[in-house]
């Protein structure tokens, strides 16, 4: 999603701060999620059918053993977080911490933000994305 900008002439004479459209159109824009919202149920969905062939997103789901466990991603520093998985190397020194912005990149196409990453499943569509996204957020550790 891209940003939404608002532009209004005033009448000459008139400030900002006294502008009744002004006051409406700042209200109107704190209201707008910062984030294209996906959808967390939509993303498990997404998840279990495509991803837990090789990874795990909660304590009980039983995923893959062949990628790191993903439960608690959001704010936490590639390469760490699962102490039973080998990262590779490139994962490890990227210092990415993973966010909406860096998962959407990421999840775009990993070997081209990461070289040498063992991820190579690319998840083509937006929607997908942000689906996966909006559940890994909803996942509280």
């Amino acid at each position: 999603m891209r940003p939404l900008f608002l532009f209004a002439r005033l009448p000459r004479g008139e400030s900002l701060a006294h502008s009744k459209g002004a006051v409406f159109a700042l209200a109107l824009l704190a209201a707008l999620p910062a984030h294209a919202a996906g959808s967390a149920e939509a993303g498990k969905e997404y998840f279990t059918a495509t991803c837990m062939v090789c990874h795990s997103a909660e304590p009980t789901d039983d995923g893959g053993a062949q990628g790191p466990v993903l439960y608690g991603l959001i704010g936490r520093t590639a390469g760490k977080g699962d102490p039973k998985f080998k990262y590779t190397k490139a994962i490890k020194a990227s210092n990415v911490v993973w966010n909406a912005a860096t998962l959407d990149k990421f999840l775009t196409n990993p070997p081209a933000m990461i070289y040498g990453t063992a991820m190579a499943e690319i998840v083509a569509s937006k929607a997908d994305r942000d689906n996966i996204i909006a559940y890994f957020t909803s996942l509280k550790k």
